[in-house]
């Protein structure tokens, strides 16, 4: 039996002869109907290390501490493919995934990938640590359907996951930005 990491790089090494659906890249401003979508934000404590959290979410470790193993072929830049790796149970969930767009601004970092064939959905997500006059905080948006059958047949379950994730996320964020 492989091991989650040897699936993973070779999960990345396929990735890379991927491509994205068509328009699945810009569903976040086109918000198609039939999409599940996820609009989530923390606020980070007063005197949290934004520039930490921005540096971590820019070099995969908000998804590391979020408990994915993480293969990537490159921190995170425009074309960098990366593999999520999930154990649910004796079930590994592998999420090929491809940067499509990076912010870096003095009150903005962030990015958005896309999935890939092998995704068990299809959309895009959007990972943001912004701070401005109102605070500093971690936004996250997404757009899926499901990609394969049993994600269509029990949308529920990858739904569950998909909200399970992103929680997870912007905990990860959240230690991030205070050193926890």
């Amino acid at each position: 039996m492989l091991t989650v990491r040897a699936d993973l790089a070779s999960a990345l090494r396929e990735a890379a002869t991927t491509r994205p659906g068509p328009g699945v890249a810009d569903w976040l401003t086109t918000r198609p109907s039939d999409g599940h979508h996820v609009e989530r934000v923390v606020e980070l404590p007063l005197g949290s290390d934004v520039v930490q959290c921005a540096d971590e979410l820019m070099s995969w470790g908000v998804h590391r501490r979020a408990g994915l193993r993480v293969e990537a072929d490159a921190d995170v830049q425009i074309g960098a493919d990366v593999v999520l790796g999930l154990r649910l149970g004796p079930v590994v969930v592998v999420a090929p995934c491809r940067v499509t767009s990076v912010v870096r601004e003095e009150d903005r970092t962030g990015f958005e990938y896309t999935t890939l064939p092998g995704h068990p959905e299809i959309g895009v997500e959007r990972f943001e640590v912004v701070h401005d006059e109102q605070g500093a905080r971690v936004e996250i948006s997404a757009v899926s359907r499901p990609a394969f059958l049993g994600s269509r047949l029990a949308p529920f379950v990858s739904r569950r996951v998909q909200a399970m994730i992103t929680q997870r996320y912007l905990d990860a964020a959240r230690a991030a930005a205070t050193g926890s």
